[in-house]
C-alpha cells in the first residue's frame, strides 16, 4: 500500500473546492495504507475529505543547529530581528518593513536592526520594498541575500529573536520556525496555520494575527526593553521544545510507528 506524507497546508480545502480535480483527488489520494500529516491546523486533511484508511498527525523534524548559542553569548547593542524565507509578500515581508517604519516613527528606530534573509521570489516586489526602506529612510534593515550554510547559520547566531508574520496560503509547519529554536531564539510570528502548533504562546514566542502589525510593534519594543536573562529563557525553552519534540530522530521514530501499525493491520 502507499503512505501519503502531506506537507503544503490548505490541499483539502483546495479539493474540496474543485469538482473536477476533487475526483481526481479521490482516485489518487483515496486509498493509502497510511496518510500523514504535519499539522492538526490543516483541516479538512485528505484523509478527512476522502474518509481514507489509517491517519495520523506527525510534526515535522530537523537535523540539530551546529551554530546553536544562549542569548548570553550573543552580540549586545542593537536588537537584531531576524526574517528568513524565500521573499514574497505572503511570508510577511512587508509587515516587517512597516513594522520597522512603525519603530522608527515613535524614535526607537536607532534600537533595532532588521536583518531580511533570502531570495527574492519577484523583482517587482524587490522594487517596492527597497523603495518602501528608501522612502522611509529605514537604514536599519538590511537585505543579506539568500544565504546557506555556515552564512545561514550565522544569522541565526547574532540575532535576537526570529520574527516570521506568515499568511501564506501554503504555508503549513514551516521549517524555519525549527530552525530558529534549534539556535535557542525566541520567536515572534503570525498565528496562521501549523506555526501554533510550533510557538507556546509566553513561553517559547508570541503570536499575533497576521495583519495585526499594531501587536507585533508593540510586542518588538516589549522584547526589544526585556531584561536579557527573561529573554534568553525564552530562547532556552525554545530550544528545548525544539529537543523533546522536533529532532529528525524523533521525527523518524514517530514515522516508524505508525507505518509499522499501518503494516500490522493490514496483514
Amino acid at each position: 500500500g502507499f503512505v501519503f506524507h502531506y506537507h503544503a497546508g490548505g490541499l483539502g480545502e483546495y479539493l474540496d473546492n474543485k469538482k473536477v480535480l476533487g475526483a481526481v483527488g479521490r482516485w489518487a489520494y483515496g486509498k493509502p495504507l497510511l496518510s500523514i500529516n504535519i499539522a492538526k491546523a490543516d483541516s479538512p486533511t485528505v484523509h478527512e475529505l476522502y474518509q481514507t484508511g489509517d491517519h495520523a498527525v506527525i510534526p515535522n523534524g530537523i537535523e540539530d543547529f551546529a551554530g546553536s548559542a544562549s542569548l548570553t553569548e550573543r552580540k549586545s547593542g542593537k536588537f537584531r530581528v531576524l526574517f528568513l524565507a524565500g521573499i514574497e509578500e505572503a511570508k510577511g515581508v512587508l509587515t516587517v518593513l512597516d513594522c520597522a517604519r512603525i519603530l522608527k516613527k515613535k524614535g526607537l528606530g536607532e534600537s533595532f536592526e532588521f536583518r531580511i534573509a533570502g531570495a527574492w521570489r519577484s523583482k517587482e516586489l524587490k522594487q517596492r520594498a527597497l523603495g518602501f526602506c528608501r522612502e522611509h529612510q529605514l537604514e536599519g534593515v538590511t537585505f543579506v541575500g539568500l544565504v546557506t550554510g555556515e552564512k545561514k547559520e550565522a544569522e541565526f547566531v547574532s540575532a535576537d529573536l526570529f520574527f516570521f508574520p506568515s499568511f501564506y496560503h501554503s504555508e503549513n509547519f514551516p521549517l524555519v520556525l525549527l530552525e530558529a529554536m534549534a539556535a535557542g531564539l525566541p520567536i515572534l510570528a503570525s498565528d496562521w496555520r501549523g506555526i501554533p502548533e510550533i510557538v507556546e504562546e509566553g513561553k517559547t514566542g508570541y503570536l499575533f494575527p497576521p495583519s495585526d502589525t499594531k501587536g507585533f510593534v508593540d510586542c518588538l519594543e516589549e522584547l526589544s526593553k526585556m531584561d536579557r536573562s527573561e529573554l534568553q529563557k525564552l530562547g532556552s525553552a525554545a530550544r528545548f521544545r525544539y529537543e523533546q519534540e522536533f529532532t529528525s530522530e524523533r521525527f523518524c521514530s514517530r514515522v516508524e510507528a505508525e507505518i509499522s501499525n499501518a503494516l500490522s493491520k493490514s496483514l
